[in-house]
């Protein structure tokens, strides 16, 4: 079990390198490359690139679990675990991906719109929709119902709010994993294009409560605004460090 959840994380983390070829990479700014992460609780992330600054290694420090890269076509990307198969992803003109794990991906301009996961005999169904203003997404709403039992049905809303602090183009995505609960850490340029600035508050509403909770994040950059600390906190919680970013 902790092996697979380590799997997942490392799975996320690793597509932010998904870099296309040559014929469908996207213009944008050069992306500054993320050497470390320290989530804390020995969970520390270390990359290695390659020529064309493409993931080529990432490693979990202090384990022996690490994911190896391959790119065969313009629009196929291969991941290796280091005791598994190679898992594929097919990747749209922009280099964002056409599904993740069991989601099916669908934007709008360049935008993460929805996300849709359908069980294979079809009576489960979630899904989540993205509602994006002035570059941020202002909020996101989850529906997760099963066909065969309407009492099932679960709504939850989120959203955000933004501060100052700009979301410089790195090599991991540091916002989508605020966005969407059930990705975890979300990797950069991989879900279409991200957020402007950084989240500065979520306020979280679940159906048949009349309570929200809320959570506040605070962010430690270095000179040239690239964020190198991220911390949070809600009502209940004491702030804490997230995670610790170094680059090369």
């Amino acid at each position: 079990m902790r092996k697979c959840i380590f799997f997942n994380l490392l799975l996320v983390l690793a597509l932010s390198f998904s870099a296309c070829d040559e014929k469908n990479e996207p213009k944008e700014t050069p992306i500054r490359l993320i050497s470390r992460i320290d989530f804390g609780h020995d969970l520390v992330f270390e990359f290695e690139y390659d020529a064309r600054n493409r993931i080529k290694r990432m490693s979990l420090s202090g384990f022996n679990i690490h994911l190896t890269f391959r790119y065969p076509t313009a629009n196929t990307m291969k991941i290796k675990y280091s005791f598994g198969e190679d898992i594929t992803f097919t990747l749209n003109k922009d280099g964002s991906l056409t599904s993740f794990m069991d989601e099916v991906l669908t934007y709008k301009n360049g935008y993460l719109h929805k996300t849709e996961d359908i069980s294979k005999d079809g009576d489960y169904i979630r899904i989540n929709t993205l509602t994006w203003n002035n570059g941020n997404v202002e909020n996101s709403v989850r529906e997760t119902k099963k066909i065969s039992d309407p009492s099932s049905y679960e709504l939850i809303t989120c959203t955000y709010e933004y501060g100052t602090i700009q979301n410089k183009p790195v090599s991991v995505e540091l916002v989508f994993g605020f966005l969407i609960a059930n990705f975890g850490l979300m990797p950069y340029g991989s879900f279409g294009k991200t957020t402007l600035n950084m989240p500065a508050k979520i306020t979280r509403q679940e159906m048949g409560f009349s309570y929200s909770s809320v959570k506040t994040f605070r962010y430690e950059t270095d000179k040239d605004g690239y964020v190198t600390e991220i911390y949070s906190s809600s009502d209940d919680e004491d702030e804490e460090l997230m995670m610790a970013i170094q680059y090369k």
